[in-house]
């Protein structure tokens, strides 16, 4: 990658990025203020974003699960984290949130999605957004979809267009990349 620190935005809004390597991995943009679950929210958090669907939660938990396997012959389980994205909805003015969960994990994880044939190294965080989304479209609920949309809408609308109106490069490269591999894996 090309020296951040001397690109202009607009250098940076029409870079050209390569595949994800172990050398160049994806990395969650520091720029997304998270909010981790804390330890007593754990038990309530998720059934209260499935609206009490049991069923619907632990079909998630499953495919989240599964998705990570398939995804990355490096994820060896682990904890979960939970964490939320707050941001105002552009459409509505009002404050909204999105949820995805993200392995604790040291390192990198070099993943495979077989069926759309791409591939790259990304850190837990990128990975647990796309194991997310990917569980979110195969439970086949109503509430699956109503997060997936949430999800990639804030992806694709929300944070695309904060980079398409930021003046960082880092931010503007790191968050377009993650933008990117998301797409690339989920698409």
């Amino acid at each position: 990658m090309n020296d951040v620190t001397t690109m202009t935005a607009e250098t940076a809004k029409d870079f050209r990025f390569g595949n994800s390597t172990e050398s160049s991995p994806t990395i969650f943009p520091s720029d997304i203020e998270l909010e981790i679950v804390s330890e007593n929210e754990r038990m309530d958090f998720l059934p209260n974003r499935f609206l009490q669907d049991i069923p619907s939660l632990i079909r998630f938990e499953n495919w989240l699960y599964n998705t990570a396997e398939e995804l990355s012959e490096d994820y060896q389980g682990g904890y979960w984290e939970m964490a939320k994205i707050n941001f105002t909805n552009p459409e509505t003015q009002q404050k909204d949130s999105i949820f995805f969960m993200y392995p604790e994990t040291e390192g990198n994880l070099t993943c495979t999605n077989a069926m759309n044939f791409s591939d790259g190294v990304m850190d837990a965080k990128t990975f647990g957004f796309i194991c997310t989304i990917f569980a979110f479209g195969r439970m086949m609920t109503r509430q699956g979809a109503v997060n997936l949309i949430a999800n990639k809408d804030w992806m694709n609308d929300v944070y695309y267009e904060l980079l398409e109106n930021s003046e960082n490069a880092f931010q503007i490269i790191t968050g377009r990349k993650f933008v990117r591999e998301v797409n690339k894996f989920i698409d």
